[in-house]
């Protein structure tokens, strides 16, 4: 554009040097050139200068710029015509572009809803997943500290039960030796009895050869009298002896049967 220009000026500058009018006043010599503003709203592609523009000219004369002005012209419009298609075309797949980047970030933008919802979905599932997992464990939790007081208790009830148990056999133990002692002195009190008997048997011998010279009526009546008397005091000692050590002997056996009859419901209630 400016390469035209530039010819142009020349030319009108060659023509003042050889002394030719430059104006369009009627009736007088000179270069006539339509001159056609550019329109802005100009829509037509088909060139830049378009189909109108009149070269400078003198009468039926052609400039020798001309052929070549014509050449750059179409030149030009041709030039113009390609690059505004061109542009044309990048716009129209820019626009193409623009419109798939578009529908792009509208799918990225449904995938992230859609994403966050099931990500929100998922959360509120897996904390309701917890929260019920975590009711379950402080249940568990309730239940086995329940058993775990439930066997501290059976614990300690069986470490009673063992202390009961072997004071009882302690118990047993004493009055097993008590009994055995009894039956030591029931013993020694039978032959404490035999012996009283022997006695008994030897003074009445005694009596029967101090006495031989007293009367026969005497003689029985002082043996059977002291006879009577010995018997009456052995059997009363002897009884007495024996009631107390059968109610002794009786009292220790009830005692040991009830230490038994709670040993064995103590054994009852700790297996059960």
């Amino acid at each position: 554009m400016l390469t035209i220009v530039h010819l142009l000026h020349n030319d009108r500058k060659q023509a003042r040097q050889n002394g030719r009018r430059t104006d369009s006043t009627p009736g007088r010599i000179g270069y006539q050139m339509s001159y056609i503003p550019y329109n802005h709203d100009y829509e037509d592609p088909s060139g830049l200068f378009g189909p109108n523009l009149k070269l400078p000219s003198i009468g039926d004369m052609k400039s020798g710029y001309e052929k070549e002005l014509n050449l750059l012209k179409n030149e030009i419009d041709a030039a113009f015509e390609r690059k505004h298609k061109d542009l044309i075309k990048e716009l129209s797949e820019l626009r193409i572009l623009r419109q798939a980047k578009k529908d792009e970030i509208e799918n990225l933008k449904s995938v992230l809803a859609t994403r966050a919802q099931n990500n929100k979905r998922s959360l509120d599932e897996h904390t309701k997943y917890l929260v019920n997992e975590l009711a379950k464990l402080k249940e568990e939790n309730a239940y086995l500290k329940k058993e775990n007081n439930d066997l501290q208790k059976k614990l300690q009830d069986s470490k009673e039960t063992d202390n009961q148990l072997e004071s009882l056999k302690r118990n047993l133990g004493i009055q097993q030796e008590e009994n055995s002692m009894l039956k030591d002195r029931l013993a020694d009190v039978t032959r404490q009895h035999s012996i009283l008997q022997e006695n008994y048997q030897k003074l009445l011998n005694v009596m029967t050869s101090e006495k031989k010279t007293d009367s026969n009526e005497n003689k029985t009546n002082v043996e059977g009298n002291t006879s009577n008397f010995l018997n009456v005091l052995i059997a009363e000692e002897t009884e007495k002896y024996i009631r107390e050590e059968s109610e002794h002997c009786e009292i220790l056996q009830s005692k040991i049967n009830r230490e038994i009859q709670e040993l064995k419901r103590t054994l009852q209630d700790g297996a059960i």
